[in-house]
This record gives structure tokens, C-alpha cells and sequence, in this order.
């Protein structure tokens, strides 16, 4: 069972919220900056507004063009190009949208007089049970001091300190 109720009137709020998203945090200027430029005819926006509502939506893109609900003007390998695009930087995308939000909405809810403090977190991602995974690693795990089958999570997080 979906935990987002399918309705148009829900598709219509996400819609609305990525769109909002897209022009507070300035998304086409950061892209731009990030060489993820349009190659043939359709806009870059168009395909990133599809790929951000797509993680709201209770389909997969597979799923959408299998029962018809895929109603876009472009493809699924435009959206496979896009994403795997070589001439995308997509790690100076997260990296500059990552400061925006920052920067634009989260350190004004906090008092000059607090100190800025980034949390980095390297925690494991078991998968102990897993053999023939991509990537999969024999990593150390520093809470039980043992090497186990996984990957590590890097995460960062911010806060401010009293």
C-alpha cells in the first residue's frame, strides 16, 4: 500500500512544492553552473522538474510508461542522457544547492550569537547477508571491531551550538 494517496489533487500539491523549490533555491542557475546544459531540444528544467516530482510520486518512471500516466515530451533515454550525462557535475550541483539551502533558509532561523558546527558521519551500511552486490566492501565497523560485509554512509549535518 502507497503511503502518498493517488489523486490528481495530490499531484497537483507536489507539482506546486517543486515548483517552489526549484525558484527559491535558484535550481536552473545552479545546474547551469554545474554544465548540465540542454543538448538537443528539450529544456533541462522540464527534465529535473520530472525527476524531482518522480521521487514524490508512488510510480517508478518504468511503472508510469507501463500503465500510460507518463504524459512528457521526451523520452526515457533523454532522462537516462541527463542523468548520465559526463559533462554533468553533479557533485558541485549537491555541493552548491547543499550551501544554498543552508545559507538562504536554514542559518537565518538561528541567532548570529550561535556557533555554525558540521556534523560528518561515516557510519556503516550493513549487508552482511549480501554476496554478488555492486560495490560491496569488506569495511571495519568501529562499534563492534569487526570487519563486516557494506558500505560507508557519509553523512553530513549541520547544527548550532548555545
Amino acid at each position: 500500500m502507497s503511503s502518498i494517496p493517488r489523486n490528481s489533487q495530490n499531484e497537483n500539491n507536489v507539482l506546486d512544492f517543486v515548483t517552489n523549490f526549484i525558484a527559491e533555491f535558484h535550481i536552473g542557475k545552479l545546474l547551469f553552473k554545474s554544465n548540465a546544459g540542454k543538448e538537443k531540444g528539450i529544456p533541462v528544467m522540464d527534465i529535473f522538474r520530472y525527476l524531482f516530482c518522480l521521487l514524490f510520486s508512488d510510480r517508478s518512471m518504468y511503472m508510469q510508461r507501463k500503465t500510460g500516466i507518463f504524459k512528457e515530451d521526451f523520452s526515457k533515454n533523454t532522462v537516462y542522457r541527463f542523468i548520465n550525462s559526463p559533462k554533468t557535475n553533479w557533485q558541485r550541483f549537491t555541493t552548491l544547492l547543499s550551501a544554498n539551502i543552508v545559507n538562504d533558509f536554514m542559518k537565518p532561523l538561528t541567532s548570529e550569537d550561535r556557533k555554525d558546527v558540521f556534523i560528518i558521519d561515516d557510519s556503516l551500511f550493513d549487508r552482511s547477508r549480501s554476496k554478488k552486490t555492486e560495490l560491496l566492501a569488506k569495511v571495519f565497523d568501529h562499534c563492534s571491531m569487526k570487519y563486516k560485509r557494506g558500505y560507508r554512509m557519509l553523512t553530513l549535518g549541520a547544527a548550532w551550538l548555545v
